[in-house]
């Protein structure tokens, strides 16, 4: 079974888990996911070597991820116009 085919999930969504590069950025702040595997501490690492100035810190979002997202798209900010 390919990848993205053992990632799929019910209406066409694919999991998330194992997508660091989903993290979110606020100021000097970086919350990187993890997911209970065993890369999280390497990708946590990263970040850290990669952004020596940011205080980075890890958040469990493995329920989020199976469900499709991970930080940065729950943290997206729509600004609708309402036409009255």
């Amino acid at each position: 079974m390919s990848q993205a085919k053992a990632r799929r999930l019910p209406d066409d969504l694919h999991s998330a888990v194992g997508l660091y590069i989903n993290y979110l950025r606020v100021g000097d702040v970086v919350v990187v996911p993890g997911y209970d595997r065993p890369e999280d501490e390497a990708a946590f690492e990263k970040v850290r070597a990669v952004m020596p100035d940011a205080r980075v810190f890890q958040l469990p979002c493995r329920g989020l991820a199976e469900k499709g997202g991970v930080l940065n798209c729950v943290s997206w900010t729509i600004n609708a116009m309402i036409e009255e």
